[in-house]
């Protein structure tokens, strides 16, 4: 038992395959992706089961997953286990942020599809820093834990740095990502962390209870619920609460990205 990934890096017997009664892959989602098939469609056994909270992909694969591992017997409804006291009670807020003038104008003179500085404007877009200094400060003085994501590096350093937060990323050593995390998760006098999709998955803060997104992979479906799934553990402090803002750049792509995204919950 382990997850697609971690199966993929053990050691298989002579004949190349893993034997078993059951085979349980966790994350089943990735099996599809080229990295990770082979593990999916050699190990033999009498019986695979897959689990995964985002049966999704944007490269049309999912469907593999009916003869690497078989066709879906189960899906729970997020909506039922929130009634039922399983899960977080979830605010989810989109705030469009005016791009300033300066600013919208070097957007405008940018190719929208190809140019990496046009992304860049929408994501310093100072009337959405703005949104979510404002946002992090409304949230500290409740005592609430906040995380904040962005897949652009540029942007997690310039906010955090700003902002006088700290952050983590790709290039962040283990033992600082370590400590970062253990201290935000045990002290009142660290609540707001700046991340980037390093904190998408595998990390495990139960308290934290405010997500603010100001940037994010295009219009991932999955990745906007694995960050939902960041806070979906039941908040007794805060009465069962958590709060998902997602700070958009007005009259941007990023609006188009960000509506996209939003079709997973649909």
């Amino acid at each position: 038992m382990g997850s697609v990934p971690s199966n993929h890096k053990q050691s298989w017997n002579k004949s190349g395959s893993v034997n078993g009664v059951l085979i349980i892959f966790d994350e089943v989602h990735v099996a599809p992706a080229n990295r990770f098939r082979k593990c999916a469609s050699s190990v033999k056994s009498r019986c695979k089961l897959g689990l995964t909270a985002t049966l999704v992909r944007e490269d049309g694969l999912i469907s593999d997953l009916n003869y690497l591992i078989g066709p879906k017997l189960y899906e729970a409804n997020w909506l039922s286990l929130q009634k039922q006291g399983y899960i977080a009670t979830v605010e989810c807020l989109e705030i469009w942020c005016p791009m300033s003038p300066l600013f919208f104008k070097a957007y405008l003179e940018e190719d929208k599809n190809t140019s990496k500085r046009s992304k860049l404007l929408y994501i310093m877009n100072p009337n959405k820093f703005r949104t979510c200094e404002y946002l992090i400060r409304l949230h500290e003085e409740k005592g609430d834990k906040v995380l904040v994501f962005s897949d652009n590096i540029y942007g997690i350093e310039k906010y955090a740095k700003t902002l006088k937060k700290p952050f983590i990323h790709g290039k962040t050593a283990e033992m600082e990502r370590k400590q970062i995390l253990a201290y935000f998760q045990e002290s009142d006098d660290m609540n707001t962390v700046f991340i980037s999709k390093v904190g998408d998955c595998s990390i495990d803060l139960p308290d934290v209870n405010v997500i603010v997104q100001i940037s994010s992979h295009y219009a991932s479906r999955r990745q906007e619920a694995q960050r939902l799934g960041r806070i979906l553990r039941p908040k007794s402090r805060t009465g069962g609460k958590a709060y998902f803002y997602t700070l958009v750049s007005r009259d941007t792509r990023e609006m188009v990205y960000s509506t996209k995204r939003q079709r997973f919950f649909g």
